[in-house]
């Protein structure tokens, strides 16, 4: 997406905003349980290894990007770099895993406003359809508009928002003697919560197959590969020096707040931390409004979610129309590594919304079914599961080491991108063997 009408390209802390906005979610408060199946130290490794390992899927994209010029997508590396087969797969990938995000973050935005609103007004509030109705009405609009640059003050909110639920963890993981007394994680009232109190044994160390049931969702916790080529496309001199410092911001923000959460998480509750954190505290004031803070942090994610899926579905719409016509043009020749500043974008767009048919309309059935989903109280958890871990370790890994390796074929960082292909399959595999496992 070209930069937005009528102003400056979006500024380097802007995109860091968005880029972590994009990374951070749900899956933050799922770490302390994933560091359980790992022990302490395996976690927290593996925490700080992923980080590193999507700062280089990211490059891959980024650089590719440089290669072939605006508007960069997925969509066209994938083409560039093997041909409407890849950037088939790529998009669906793309489509799957942005569509199971998106009906994920519909429900917490539901349940969490049934649950987070009573605590905070001390009365009854509406019941779990109207406050469905209460997202749909947000997320449309935010959905909808043209650039990721435009959701840069709802990004610094759900950044600041998922600071707070971090600083709420460490009040709770400190000495009961310290600044924290008023704050017991297992009172001994009726607001303990039954899940996680007592709490279990800290484990430094577990089990081999303990560290490769965790290894799917460490991996996947920085996915934001899907907004990469966007975010290029927004930023002002997208140098790979100022993308380099884009990824480790923004990787790295997340990569503390992950270690926080996820340590002392763990720390707090040991295997009796619930697969989502919050639901160890105690039904108190404070993790009511960290429960409604979550809400917002996932109905401010879900615009970006809707950008990518749109792209990706426009593209598979534009594919499918070619191979039924005259067929594709064969691909680009694969290119060479160049360093010379990208060409200036095209003319943007007038408008703050994007309403052309052929990306409104898959948007606005985005919305539409992640809604009704989350109304109806439908489960779908293993079909969304499903979704998440071939889309997701495609997008973040496998597609972006595909694409480097295939547009730099000579690269001395080839045999790195191989790597993450092997990775990815094995995040890949190891993740649907979690989900469709019978103890599940």
């Amino acid at each position: 997406l070209p930069p937005p009408p009528g102003g400056a390209p979006p500024s380097l802390f802007s995109s860091i905003l968005n880029m972590a906005n994009t990374i951070m979610g749900t899956g933050l408060l799922a770490l302390p349980r994933c560091i359980s199946l790992a022990g302490l130290v395996p976690g927290l490794l593996l925490i700080v290894l992923s980080a590193l390992i999507n700062v280089g899927t990211n490059v891959f994209l980024s650089d590719a990007a440089a290669v072939g010029g605006h508007p960069a997508s997925f969509n066209k590396l994938a083409v560039a770099a093997g041909g409407p087969a890849l950037a088939l797969v790529t998009d669906a990938a793309v489509v799957a895993n942005a569509l199971g995000a998106g009906i994920t973050y519909a429900i917490v935005a539901a349940d969490g406003l049934t649950l987070g609103m009573p605590l905070l007004l001390g009365a009854a509030s509406p019941g779990h359809q109207a406050w469905v109705l209460v997202v749909a009405a947000i997320i449309t609009p935010l959905s909808l508009l043209r650039s990721l640059d435009a959701l840069r003050l709802t990004s610094l909110l759900a950044v600041l928002i998922l600071g707070g639920i971090s600083g709420l963890v460490l009040l709770y993981a400190l000495p009961a003697s310290g600044p924290a007394a008023d704050l017991d994680p297992c009172p001994a009232d009726r607001t303990a919560s039954p899940v996680s109190c007592p709490p279990g044994e800290v484990r430094l160390f577990t089990s081999p197959a303990g560290v490769l049931a965790a290894l799917p969702t460490l991996v996947m916790a920085y996915g934001c590969q899907m907004s990469t080529p966007t975010l290029w496309n927004e930023m002002e001199r997208p140098t790979r020096p100022r993308m380099l410092a884009l990824y480790a911001s923004a990787l790295g923000t997340a990569m503390l707040l992950y270690l926080l959460v996820g340590g002392l998480g763990y720390a707090t509750f040991g295997d009796a931390v619930a697969g989502n954190i919050l639901k160890s505290y105690p039904a108190t004031l404070a993790v009511g409004a960290a429960r409604l803070g979550l809400a917002l942090v996932v109905i401010f994610s879900f615009p970006i979610q809707a950008l990518a899926l749109r792209q990706s579905a426009a593209s598979i719409a534009s594919e499918l129309r070619a191979c039924g016509g005259a067929g594709r043009r064969r691909a680009p020749a694969r290119a060479v590594r160049q360093s010379p500043l990208p060409e200036p974008a095209p003319a943007a767009p007038e408008g703050l919304f994007e309403l052309s048919p052929h990306l409104a309309t898959p948007t606005a059935g985005f919305v539409l079914v992640a809604t009704a989903l989350a109304a109806a109280g439908v489960q779908i958890g293993i079909v969304v599961d499903v979704a998440g871990s071939l889309g997701a370790s495609t997008v973040s890994i496998i597609s972006p080491a595909i694409i480097y390796a295939r547009t730099f074929p000579h690269d001395r960082f080839v045999p790195l991108a191989h790597c993450a292909v092997a990775l990815g399959l094995l995040v890949m595999v190891t993740g649907l063997a979690g989900v469709l496992s019978p103890t599940q």
